[in-house]
């Protein structure tokens, strides 16, 4: 549609951790940096005691697969959001199991 009748901004969190990974293929980030940038450093920013594992903290967990293949469709995103740059590209990596206080909240496997 045209530009002015467009909606504001794109859906990003459903292609963030996919677009992520390539950071770390491409070594500008390691896997402790990408985690520290994904979950304890938000956790930390909205002073939250979350993005840890350690003892007696929220069994709060997100199961990736780096290698799983998949391809953008805005109409399967789980947000309301469906504007997205990436409709249609092919990507590598996903989250398949998402854990928050030790429930199963999302199950892709």
């Amino acid at each position: 549609m045209e530009f002015e009748y467009a909606a504001n901004g794109i859906s990003g969190l459903e292609t963030s951790l996919s677009l992520s990974l390539n950071l770390i293929r491409s070594k500008t980030l390691d896997w402790p940096e990408l985690i520290a940038k994904m979950s304890t450093n938000p956790a930390h920013i909205l002073n939250l005691p979350k993005g840890t594992l350690e003892t007696g903290a929220d069994a709060d967990i997100t199961v990736i697969d780096p290698l799983r293949e998949w391809t953008v469709d805005v109409q399967a995103f789980r947000s309301r959001g469906k504007n997205s740059p990436f409709h249609g590209r092919q990507m590598q990596g996903k989250a398949i199991l998402t854990i928050v206080g030790g429930e199963i909240k999302y199950d892709g496997r």
